[in-house]
This record gives C-alpha cells, sequence and structure tokens, in this order.
C-alpha cells in the first residue's frame, strides 16, 4: 500500500483529514497505528526503514524506504500535509531520529517521540555493560558460544568485521525476517525468527544451543525482555550494549514511554470531534 492521500467521497461534505505519518519499525508502533484507527477522518501513514526483508503487517497504508535525510523528510511532511509527526522507532535507531527532530524544526510539523524504557538489572541478572560492539566482543572468552540479538545489520560493515575478529569463538544470530548468510564470519550461524516468543520457548533455546553467553542491546520492551529473564534462570551472562546518545531535543519535541501516553498525546491534537471514543 502507498500512502497517498486519499480522494473525497462524491456527495459527501469535506472535511479536512488530519494526516499522522509515523515513523515505524517497532512493536509500539504497529498498536499505536492500530488505535489511531478508532480516530475519524485521521489518516495515518507507517514508514519502514526497509532493514527487516519480511516485516509485520500494518493495519495502515505502509511506505518502505528512506526520505534522503531531514531534507527529504521535511519535503515528504509539507507535501502530504503532515499535521502529526511520531517517532516510534527503534531505540537504536538514532540517526532517524535526529532526522525527524531536525525535520519537525524545520517545517513546525509537531513532532511526539515514543521511546520504550530500557531493561534494567534485577538482582538475579547478572550484566555486564559494554558502550560499543567491539568492546563487547574484545572481552568474550575464547570457547564462548553467544547468542547475539542485535539486529540483521551487523551482517554488513564495520560490526560484521568485529565479528570476523573472533575465529575462536561460536555465534548464533538471531534476526527478525528471512533467514540469511554471514558471509565471512566464521562460527556464524543466523537463525530467522519472529516474536513474540514465550519465557519457556527462549530458556528452552538457550539450552538447545548450548548459549553461555547472549549480547544484545538494550532495546527495552516486554517481549525481548523474556531472553533476559530465561538467561537469569540459567546462570547465563549478558553482554549489554548500552543505548547511544539521545539526539538533543529540539524545543516542543514531546516524548512518551507507552503507547497509551503516545495515544493521548495524539489525540489531545485533534479536535474532539473526530474522535470516535
Amino acid at each position: 500500500m502507498s500512502c497517498n492521500q486519499h480522494d473525497p467521497i462524491p456527495g459527501k461534505a469535506i472535511q479536512k483529514a488530519v494526516r499522522v505519518l509515523v515513523l515505524a519499525g517497532t512493536y509500539e508502533a504497529r498498536q499505536l497505528c492500530l488505535r489511531l484507527g478508532s480516530i475519524e477522518n485521521v489518516q495515518v501513514c507507517a514508514s519502514l526503514a526497509g532493514a527487516v526483508s519480511q516485516p509485520s503487517k500494518y493495519p495502515v497504508p505502509v511506505r518502505i524506504g528512506g526520505f534522503g535525510g531531514p531534507e527529504g523528510l521535511s519535503r515528504e511532511l509539507l507535501a502530504t500535509n503532515t499535521s502529526i509527526l511520531v517517532d516510534a522507532t527503534h531505540p537504536y535507531a538514532a540517526k532517524i531520529s535526529r532526522n525527524a527532530h531536525i525535520a519537525s524544526s524545520r517545517t513546525g510539523v509537531p513532532l511526539i517521540k515514543l521511546e520504550r524504557p530500557p531493561w534494567t538489572c534485577g538482582t538475579r541478572d547478572c550484566w555486564l555493560e559494554f558502550s560499543t560492539l567491539e568492546r563487547a566482543v574484545r572481552s568474550l572468552p575464547s570457547g564462548s558460544r553467544v547468542l547475539a540479538a542485535l539486529g540483521s545489520r551487523v551482517l554488513t560493515g564495520r560490526a560484521a568485521k568485529t565479528l570476523a575478529g573472533r575465529p575462536d569463538i561460536e555465534i548464533i544470530l538471531r534476526i527478525i525476517g528471512e533467514q540469511r548468510e554471514g558471509r565471512g564470519i566464521s562460527g556464524l550461524r543466523v537463525v530467522a525468527c519472529r516474536p513474540p516468543f514465550l519465557l519457556d520457548e527462549e530458556r528452552d533455546f538457550l539450552l538447545r544451543e548450548g548459549i553461555t553467553t547472549i549480547v544484545c542491546r538494550n532495546s527495552g520492551g516486554k517481549s525481548g525482555r523474556l531472553k533476559l529473564d530465561a538467561a537469569a534462570k540459567l546462570g547465563i551472562p549478558v553482554f549489554m550494549l548500552t543505548r547511544p546518545p539521545a539526539p538533543e531535543m529540539l524545543d516542543g519535541v514531546k516524548i512518551v514511554h507507552d503507547m497509551e501516553s503516545a495515544f493521548g498525546r495524539i489525540k489531545e491534537m485533534i479536535p474532539k470531534s473526530r474522535s470516535k471514543n
């Protein structure tokens, strides 16, 4: 589906629609798009960067691909008469978030940032925190069998070179979408899957694969947390990559930490006569 504006229905009074562009790619983004469908005369478009080959289905029109930096996003917002911009991207998509902040400032389109809180280390957890993947990989003991929950982008570029520099360990990279190969990385196996997972499923996976260490990003979210809970039960250490520094917040950016809060903010910005509930 495309995100083109809909033609008015013949014979029906035309009321200017409120257009919401959701920079998506997370569970919270999909749920927000679903909830926004309860608001009458609101057009919602979800934008995906294209990092996942088989993305989850959305209940609204979807566009796939980048905009061309903050300049391209600014043009998109103005050309489509977008009323509200929502940044509901992955917490590690720092470049996209920065572009959203710049485009919002340039165009005057209000921005809501939906960022789920990071996980916190519990009393049963065994975490070591690292600021970069390079430092985490260098610290892995020789002979480790690692579950890497890092996304498919580590198969290319600098991250791939980092993983390839440790031929003395085995790495199982779990990604969302279709199966891919980790060419040039000795000891790497890619496992394609689609969350959410149950706690018992995560525990069984760790035992079946003989995992000795987990390397992951602090993405937050209930579903992703279960692999950490399973690791805690099994006494498996976690090498946690800390979140990148948040882009400098611009004046007027509303930051929320859950889908319901984002939905509430959007409803506040839309005339009450347009809401069904």
